[in-house]
């Protein structure tokens, strides 16, 4: 049996992002300066104004590191490889645009506007503050246009197929990024080989981080025995409703086409479906007669009588 090979790509919009911990004193100097202040610092950082000992932009990621397209839309591009000897053969007339399925959605590296240090007030005890968990955080992310990752499966012959493409979504403070690609059920490895972008804009801010209500990529990385299966199930339930819905659409439209064939028109105001208010004035004004319209209550007694 001859295998297929598919490579799936993301959006054209990503790049990469990092969060970790830094000092505490860092955090306070800069949560209230601006954010060009900031990218400054930490391309030419000085004592006493370092984020950490031994720091470097990049590997200041003990929260997140991230190198993917942004969730914008969900979209993802499908290409056939046909010419086995080149993986990346840009045969972009055969390219299928697929929307997945969100498995999850998972709280990464989100820490909103808590530039203030989290302190004990009427709102939040000694006890609710220690088991928040709260962390001084440095996020870097730059903003680039190009190709981040790609994922590639094989099947048995058959064509890709849209229902079987899923994936997870993780959230930070500059936007949600694709975080894993799932086909058939089976988490797809991704490839960065092939990354090529153009750098847009460097992006970075400081915060404090609730561990708390952090999700570590590690609970999706298929380690855990039914870390997932919950949302599974609740993807599959979508994917059977997806098809049911499809399938009796198309078979509805089979019917209308084939009664249009044979000369068959249906005016059933039942069957009728219309694609904005205005087709469905055009239709009311053309098949409702002068009678049945003024003899139709409005709401309006006096505007009733004085037509009368």
């Amino acid at each position: 049996m001859a295998k297929r090979k598919f490579r799936i790509e993301g959006g054209r919009y990503g790049g990469e992002f990092v969060c970790g911990e830094v000092n505490d004193n860092f955090v306070r100097h800069f949560a209230d300066k601006g954010e060009s202040d900031l990218i400054n610092a930490l391309l030419a950082p000085s004592e006493p104004l370092i984020p950490c000992e031994g720091y470097s932009i990049w590997e200041n990621d003990d929260i997140e590191h991230l190198n993917s397209p942004y969730d914008a839309d969900s979209r993802f591009f499908i290409t056939e490889i046909t010419n086995l000897d080149d993986e990346f053969d840009d045969d972009y007339e055969n390219q299928i645009e697929a929307q997945g399925y969100l498995l999850y959605f998972r709280e990464g590296a989100l820490y909103g506007s808590f530039n203030e240090e989290p302190r004990v007030s009427e709102n939040i005890s000694e006890q609710e503050l220690k088991d928040m968990n709260f962390v001084p955080v440095l996020s870097f992310h730059s903003a680039e246009k190009g190709r981040f990752g790609v994922w590639f499966f094989e099947t048995d012959e058959e064509d890709f197929d849209p229902y079987k493409l899923a994936y997870g979504s993780v959230e930070t403070n500059f936007g949600d990024f694709i975080d894993r690609v799932y086909y058939d059920g089976e988490e797809l490895e991704v490839n960065h080989d092939y990354d090529e972008s153009t750098g847009k804009a460097d992006h970075a801010d400081v915060g404090w981080l609730c561990k708390k209500l952090r999700n570590p990529s590690d609970l999706y990385d298929g380690s855990k025995e039914d870390a997932l299966e919950f949302e599974w199930e609740e993807l599959n339930d979508l994917v059977a409703l997806d098809k049911k819905t499809r399938k009796k659409t198309t078979m509805d439209n089979d019917k209308k086409n084939d009664e249009k064939d044979n000369g068959i028109e249906n005016d059933s105001d039942e069957s009728k479906v219309f694609d904005s208010d205005e087709e469905a004035e055009a239709y009311l004004e053309e098949h409702l007669d002068d009678d049945w319209d003024e003899g139709f209550d409005y709401g309006d007694d006096e505007e009733q009588e004085t037509s009368k």
